[in-house]
């Protein structure tokens, strides 16, 4: 909104009128006091004036000053941006560890700008839906609210998520059928996956190469070493070493599956896929591309994340068999 004439007195006007002989159009709507804004100007600014007859003047100053550190702040959280927010498909994600030590000023005008940049302006919100937005900087997973023109806040378990409402069917999300529990709600957001898009089942090539959609996997059977690369290997890992004993090389890749359950590596007993997932706190939209390495009877390997405990290197391995996934560019 453009104002040039709102450090022109009234007065000003009147003046510049009648000394050119102009006859300015009067509004009568400019005195009904049915407005808000005619009684701030015709009953409230009389007022004050009788507190400090320099009113307006304090006024424009104040406006000025608002004006200079708004210009400010928008600068600063222009060059903020690419630190603590992303975009994708009309999607804005914003890292809230990162945004929730910044200043609040800060804060408010990068949630303005996430707005705006998935709304196109930032008409219709008003101080409080920003601040309610703010206050999911500290809210658990799952945590969401409506803003006006179709927008949705949520928490994830790092971000903010800002996007236009859509319908989703939390049961259909759900492989086991049992829909989405209260922890998962905060992954019903699309968000940019590391994993390509995984559909069917692959056999993997035992000893030697495969070509899977958007990967390629390496197998190789080396000889017991004093220390499994396993152990050295930085967590999650697309790298990963068995038992050939318990694993064979009859070996194939697919998709997750209802029902799946596998032991994971440190666990004494079996447990469900989809819980390992949750509780892992793999975003729902990735889970359907996440490679699962399977041998004839069990998962052995889900890929990025954990291997069976029932396939592990131990000291009584004899044969090794390195699995490596490579990303296709």
């Amino acid at each position: 909104i453009i104002r040039p004439l709102l450090d022109i007195a009234r007065k000003e006007t009147q003046n510049y009128c009648q000394e050119r002989g102009l006859s300015p159009r009067s509004d009568s709507s400019n005195v009904s006091l049915s407005f808000l804004r005619n009684r701030l100007r015709l009953e409230l600014l009389p007022l004050l004036r009788k507190y400090n007859p320099n009113i307006n003047e304090a006024l424009l100053r104040l406006a000025e000053i608002a004006r200079d550190d708004g210009i400010f702040i928008e600068e600063q959280s222009l060059k903020l941006w690419n630190e603590v927010a992303k975009q994708q498909n009309g999607v804005v994600y914003l890292d809230r560890i990162k945004i929730a030590i910044l200043p609040v000023a800060l804060q408010r005008q990068l949630i303005k700008l996430a707005i705006t940049r998935v709304l196109g302006d930032i008409r219709d919100i008003e101080a409080n839906h920003i601040e309610a937005a703010r206050d999911l900087l500290g809210k658990p997973v799952g945590k969401r609210f409506s803003l006006p023109h179709g927008l949705v806040c949520q928490t994830e378990y790092s971000e903010i998520v800002i996007m236009a409402s859509q319908s989703l069917d939390k049961e259909s999300l759900s492989l086991d059928g049992r829909g989405l529990g209260e922890g998962e709600m905060g992954l019903l957001f699309p968000c940019p996956s590391p994993f390509p898009p995984l559909q069917g089942e692959f056999s993997l090539k035992v000893p030697g190469e495969s070509v899977l959609p958007g990967w390629r996997v390496l197998a190789n059977i080396v000889e017991r070493r004093a220390l499994p690369v396993i152990a050295t290997l930085p967590c999650p890992s697309t790298i990963a070493e068995f038992d050939l004993h318990q694993t064979r090389t009859e070996l194939f890749c697919r998709q997750r599956q209802p029902g799946d359950k596998f032991q994971p590596l440190g666990m004494s007993m079996p447990k469900k896929l989809q819980d390992f997932m949750v509780d892992a706190k793999i975003h729902l939209s990735w889970r359907g591309c996440i490679p699962i390495v399977c041998s004839p009877g069990q998962i052995i390997w889900v890929v990025g994340y954990r291997i069976d405990d029932r396939v592990k290197v131990t000291e009584g391995t004899t044969e090794i068999l390195r699995l490596e996934f490579i990303r296709l560019v």
